[in-house]
């Protein structure tokens, strides 16, 4: 087997977290000149192909073109602290773009997500505290309580310090060129998106498909105050 020449140090990763906007982004990246993405998003890689090793990894890489970064789009890889020391091991200095919102409207909106392919869907409190997500014949416990959202905020900020770049979903939304032009700069790559050739168009938006059902969960009286006794334990 002959062993991959794609240069790690030429490659960034899109992190996530969940449900801001990393289709959207995964979707516009694709477009840039200077920007190399897998066929697929979500990857993986660092949580459920691990075992296939580097060589697996780089593969999905290895029709970069010269004058190109690679992009690795996976939103799920910060639900588990093993993927950060995994990604750390790979590359001490990656460059790593992280989407945060509302941790209440970050937790309901995985939700609704879980809803989209769950029959069997737990209430929303035992789900924030530990809920097993499937993907083929692998498991990964999702446990969004105890501040998950600023704890998991903290470790990668230790880890990558100023190699990480965050941008808050709610930007996003209101302008997401300038999210667009925020990334360019940051990995160092020539200015490319402008008002004429980036996609604004809402991808992969619980939204869309579950209005009826976050407007049900909302409707329920004290919604607020448990969910937040359920994501803070206080």
């Amino acid at each position: 087997m002959v062993k991959n020449t794609v240069e790690k140090e030429k490659i960034s990763i899109v992190a996530g977290l969940p449900r801001t906007g990393t289709t959207f982004l995964y979707h516009n990246l694709q477009k840039h000149p200077s920007v190399f993405v897998p066929y697929r998003k979500e990857l993986a890689f660092f949580i459920y192909y691990y075992s296939k090793g580097i060589d697996w990894y780089l593969d999905h890489f290895s029709s970069m073109k010269p004058h190109q970064i690679g992009i690795d789009v996976s939103s799920i890889y910060l639900l588990h602290n093993f993927s950060i020391e995994r990604i750390k091991d790979f590359n001490p200095d990656i460059k790593l773009i992280v989407g945060v919102r509302d941790p209440v409207e970050f937790a309901l909106s995985m939700y609704a997500q879980a809803n989209s392919y769950s029959f069997r869907l737990p209430s929303f409190e035992d789900f924030i505290i530990n809920y097993r997500f499937s993907r083929i014949n692998d498991k990964l416990n999702i446990q969004l309580a105890d501040n998950f959202v600023p704890r998991t905020l903290e470790k990668i900020q230790n880890a990558f310090g100023d190699n990480l770049l965050l941008y808050n979903y709610k930007f996003l939304k209101e302008d997401p060129l300038a999210i667009l032009k925020a990334i360019e700069s940051f990995v160092e790559i020539p200015q490319y998106f402008n008002e004429n050739n980036f996609d604004n168009v809402v991808i992969n938006s619980g939204s869309r498909r579950h209005i009826k059902f976050v407007s049900s969960l909302l409707a329920t009286r004290d919604i607020y105050p448990r969910m937040l006794r359920a994501l803070l334990r206080l």
